[in-house]
């Protein structure tokens, strides 16, 4: 994020690109009409209980995917705040989705590789647990055995920084030379330029 923070060409790469994919907008389809319309039901309490609207949380996630190949969401429970029904034995039904910025998350594994927490670090020293059914990790570009996608930015920001430095030497250039740089040709074809000889 440090170089989306100080770059203007790579935020501007990263919001044109977020543009274009919500360009069409955003739709739920399907054969069952009772389902969608139960969908759209659950989309619209789930906006109430966080103070997010649907799309936002989406663009938020986009962007995040462009920018980072990385974004989470966790799942808040609760059974008062949502008209879905839990299975038996299962936990209460989801009432909102929240986004977790990647930069924050660190993921616990045990022993044979399989996720066992994932932890959200504040930079003020707070931190949260969150168990792997209650999280949603998107990615984008992830190799295979990782368990992050590698943000897409990564192979182009030497050539990021190579610009910067052309440009500043330019800059430069620019100011040593503020008065214009004249060309002297001596000679023309009629009048070649010969060699003198003095006295």
């Amino acid at each position: 994020s440090a170089i989306e923070d100080g770059e203007s060409y790579v935020r501007q790469a990263f919001q044109k690109k977020t543009a274009l994919m919500f360009k069409e907008k955003e739709s739920f389809t399907g054969k069952n009409e009772k389902t969608i319309d139960y969908v759209k039901r659950r989309v619209r309490e789930m906006e109430y209980v966080t103070g997010t609207p649907w799309r936002a949380l989406l663009r938020e996630t986009g962007y995040a995917l462009v920018s980072r190949s990385n974004y989470f969401w966790v799942k808040v429970r609760n059974d008062r705040s949502s008209s879905g029904k839990s299975s038996v034995g299962k936990k209460p039904p989801i009432a909102g989705y929240f986004g977790m910025a990647p930069e924050t998350v660190r993921i616990k594994k045990d022993k044979n590789g399989k996720i066992k927490k994932y932890r959200q670090e504040m930079p003020d020293g707070r931190w949260k647990e969150y168990s792997p059914e209650d999280v949603i990790h998107f990615t984008a570009y992830k190799k295979p055995g990782f368990l992050f996608g590698t943000p897409q930015i990564v192979p182009v920001i030497e050539d990021i920084h190579a610009l910067r430095r052309l440009e500043e030497h330019i800059e430069i250039m620019m100011h040593q030379t503020l008065f214009p740089i004249f060309q002297y040709k001596v000679g023309t074809d009629n009048a070649p330029a010969g060699k003198v000889t003095l006295p």
